[in-house]
């Protein structure tokens, strides 16, 4: 709290002793001026998207499940499938932020390869993150399939731990994530 005083200076003269000159003796007078509430600071918000947002679904309709489960503390992640006949073109990309999990429903037949994004002050501009620390691409390639009975469901842990740590996903370059950019 920040208070403001005003301070005046007045004086008295005193009667003398005997034999003495008189003196003065000064007396302060304090008055409390306006005070204000404190102001906490101004700290700007993290840029972020809620988890499950859409950032590209140019998919038909299916009946396959992906199943994300984002464990980076104080990171969030974009999850992009890649059809393994054109792997530099996006056809999924969805945000899940740190510790959370996100399923993504009708994803049709085929075989993807699935990349991560992992970071943190997302630029919707340029649909990546300003700070990232991860950028992976998985080994294995996801099949969805649909039988009479069943559909095809993958789950996916993100730990942060690319580049061969977590012995599922490789650590690539920027360029060689699908392009986000419509």
């Amino acid at each position: 709290m920040l208070t403001i005083l005003i301070v005046s200076l007045s004086g008295c003269i005193c009667a003398p002793l005997s034999g003495t000159s008189p003196t003065i003796v000064p007396t302060l007078t304090v008055t409390p001026g306006p005070s204000t509430a404190p102001v906490p600071p101004t700290i700007s918000p993290i840029p972020s998207l809620n988890t499950g947002t859409q950032i590209i679904w140019k998919l038909p309709s299916g009946d396959g499940r992906l199943v994300v489960k984002n464990q980076v503390i104080g990171q969030d992640a974009v999850i992009i499938l890649a059809p393994v006949s054109d792997p530099k073109s996006a056809v999924l990309a969805v945000y899940v932020k740190g510790e959370h999990e996100w399923t993504v429903d009708g994803i049709p037949d085929g075989q993807y390869v699935l990349y991560d994004m992992i970071g943190t002050n997302w630029d919707d501009t340029n649909k990546s993150f300003l700070h990232t620390s991860e950028y992976a691409k998985f080994d294995s390639t996801l099949n969805f399939y649909t039988t009479a009975t069943e559909s095809k469901v993958y789950t996916v842990t993100l730990s942060g731990a690319a580049g061969g740590v977590d012995g599922l996903s490789t650590a690539i370059d920027p360029g060689d994530v699908p392009s986000l950019a419509r």
